[in-house]
């Protein structure tokens, strides 16, 4: 399952949003997730080289995130006690990061900051240059679903449906009535807190649908299909593309799930796949 990350989309000069990212790369790597960063750019200046040696259009892999406390003689230089740093790999092997903390930033290989050595961490960055440098982020989410593993496991769903013209007027506006005569999905999260990753994918057709889809809260003892507006817990972007990713936070209750196309006319069939990391139900 494929997820983008557009990093100036989120408000990541706030504190409290800084550390959520940072606890979500943490939780991705430590379940295993293929992260890429890239510089975006136009065509014609993939290859080029940005600002401190990063390459424009060029893929490289996240391979840890740690809080670093720094050492008190350091405290006064830096003007923080603690860092959130970044490292990165260069599958090309050329052409490194010389801003600061790189090794060309008059920093011995064994310079410690805290308990952390950075003796093999030849791309090495603090968060904010990170994110002043790179644009986006993909992640490759390896779903775990086998109970004998060590690993974390999901609870994984899977359901076919189908966007039609008869009886649907497509509608991705959750202000909307017609949004609700697109099919729907309910889930109940039963422990108090659960994540959830879900992905929607359309099938191949003779051309790709703009799609997405959205959650919401809904009373504990529905039955019945969702018929009027009601706060959105969670919605993704809408994207011309095979398949969309999505992954958020629900607190114990009872939800709708219901994926759209974005114009009125568009038809296919989907498949949706639901990732919790507690047992939950979904019908």
């Amino acid at each position: 399952m494929a997820e983008k990350v557009i990093l100036s989309k989120l408000s990541l000069t706030e504190p409290k949003e800084k550390l959520i990212f940072y606890r979500k790369l943490k939780d991705d790597l430590d379940s295993h997730a293929l992260l890429t960063c890239i510089i975006d750019c136009p065509m014609e200046q993939i290859g080029t080289r940005a600002n401190q040696g990063l390459i424009k259009g060029h893929g490289y892999s996240i391979n840890k995130v740690m809080r670093i406390k720094m050492d008190k003689g350091l405290q006064g230089e830096v003007g923080l006690g603690e860092l959130i740093m970044i490292r990165l790999s260069n599958p090309w092997g050329t052409s490194e990061w010389t801003g600061p903390w790189s090794n060309g930033f008059g920093i011995d290989d064994d310079f410690k900051m805290g308990s952390a050595i950075y003796a093999l961490a030849r791309l090495r960055m603090a968060f904010g240059d990170f994110v002043k440098h790179f644009s986006n982020i993909d992640i490759s989410h390896l779903g775990n679903t086998s109970f004998f593993s060590m690993k974390k496991s999901w609870q994984e769903s899977i359901f076919h449906g189908e966007w039609n013209v008869s009886g649907r007027s497509e509608d991705r506006e959750i202000n909307s009535n017609t949004v609700f005569s697109n099919p729907q999905y309910m889930l109940d999260i039963g422990s108090l807190q659960d994540k959830i990753m879900v992905s929607l994918e359309q099938h191949d057709g003779l051309k790709l649908n703009e799609i997405g889809f959205q959650i919401m809260k809904v009373e504990e003892n529905r039955r019945y299909r969702v018929h009027i507006s009601r706060k959105l817990t969670y919605e993704s972007e809408y994207i011309q593309s095979r398949g969309i990713f999505g992954t958020t936070e629900l607190k114990k209750g009872r939800y709708v799930l219901i994926p759209t196309t974005k114009d009125p006319g568009d038809t296919g069939k989907f498949m949706v796949r639901l990732y919790t990391g507690n047992k939950a139900s979904w019908k």
